[in-house]
């Protein structure tokens, strides 16, 4: 049975007085003179002393060969008694039910939760476990591993069925799982061109819900004539008559736009009211190609040519009056039959010694671009 003393210092009456004694041989004794004990102190015995002892957690490191059979050293100890404190780092990491042989005093299981065997796992390699034997076997009260099974969980505010962290946790996945399974269904069923899934990440999820069709889309945007229009070489000749000719596509370029779209008006071609307005629509397509026939209000546009010498001539010397639209990622291209049977919208004569590349007459003008699904 443990006691607990409660250490009492001496009180007397005089607790600074001295008495001095010459001796005669030049020496003097000192000796204390407290007059009357008035309380006396604690007497310091062996009993007590070992009881101080035993509230000692002894720190031993485990230097064990065999699976679960821990083994240490600790100096003085010569027998195991009820009380006994030990602060063992073990080594390596248990497999199941386990015991600790210290002094070769005889190996003593360890338990957990009083009288429970420990499973796998539950002491670490290189983990300090406090243990406490009660007279048959060494309890773990520390340093173990706890299975969130055994750690009680409050539902009473969340509203789960679990009553403790593991099923609390199993639980609340499974809610997640569903619940992501529910708005990838509801997805599909609003727009069955997106395909999503339960195990998508909630950010996916998200990029499918952007990404839903709610009817036919449109694009709007303002760019410069000079960003917007852009040529194409496709190739030159040279006439019956020795003159040679390099030939064109116009490309309206607009970057940012995410379908292709089957009808386009660009707005602002030119600074007069007349043939202001650009309109294509996709329609007659080809067999197995992507191109489609010019079905537009194709107004005349105005050009000039910039060249290596001095020239005034502002226009192109040739026209496509039938052409094609093909409608590429981020640009439609109006491609023509070009003069004399090569393929091109415009065409322009190249004299000698001279290069001259079309280039729009009003570069800056702002033009707005719409663009139909």
């Amino acid at each position: 049975m443990g006691f607990k003393t409660n250490f009492l210092d001496d009180i007397v009456q005089y607790p600074n007085r001295y008495v001095v004694t010459d001796n005669g041989d030049g020496t003097k004794t000192i000796t204390p003179s407290p007059g009357i004990v008035t309380q006396a102190g604690t007497a310091i015995t062996s009993t007590r002393m070992n009881a101080i002892q035993n509230e000692v957690v002894f720190y031993i490191e485990d230097t064990r060969t065999v699976e679960n059979e821990y083994i240490a050293e600790l100096e003085g100890l010569d027998n195991y008694y009820k009380g006994l404190k030990i602060a063992c780092k073990f080594n390596s990491t248990n497999a199941g039910p386990c015991t600790i042989n210290i002094n070769s005093l005889g190996a003593k299981a360890i338990k957990k939760d009083v009288s429970t065997d420990l499973e796998s796992g539950n002491i670490k390699a290189n983990q300090i476990g406090v243990m406490i034997y009660d007279g048959t076997n060494f309890q773990l009260v520390s340093g173990k591993s706890i299975s969130a099974s055994n750690l009680s969980y409050d539902n009473s505010i969340s509203g789960l069925d679990a009553i403790n962290v593991q099923d609390a946790i199993d639980e609340l996945f499974t809610n997640v799982s569903d619940g992501k399974n529910l708005i990838a269904t509801a997805i599909t069923d609003v727009d069955d061109s997106l395909n999503p899934s339960g195990s998508d990440t909630f950010s996916q999820l998200a990029g499918s819900i952007r990404n839903i069709s709610t009817g036919k889309k449109h694009f709007r945007t303002t760019m410069s004539k000079k960003q917007l229009i852009n040529y194409v070489y496709v190739g030159d000749y040279t006439n019956l008559s020795g003159y040679k000719y390099e030939n064109y596509n116009i490309r309206f370029s607009f970057p940012g736009i995410d379908f292709i779209p089957n009808f386009l008006i660009i707005e602002g071609m030119k600074n007069n009211t007349d043939h202001n307005i650009i309109v294509l629509k996709k329609s007659y397509p080809y067999t197995g190609s992507s191109s489609y026939y010019i079905d537009a209000i194709l107004p005349t546009l105005d050009f000039c040519l910039t060249t290596t010498v001095e020239d005034t001539d502002k226009s192109i010397n040739g026209r496509s009056s039938f052409g094609e639209v093909y409608w590429g990622n981020n640009f439609v291209e109006i491609r023509g039959k070009g003069v004399d049977s090569y393929l091109g919208l415009i065409s322009v004569y190249q004299p000698s010694g001279k290069t001259r590349t079309p280039t729009p007459y009003v570069g800056d003008t702002i033009v707005t671009i719409d663009a139909y699904e």
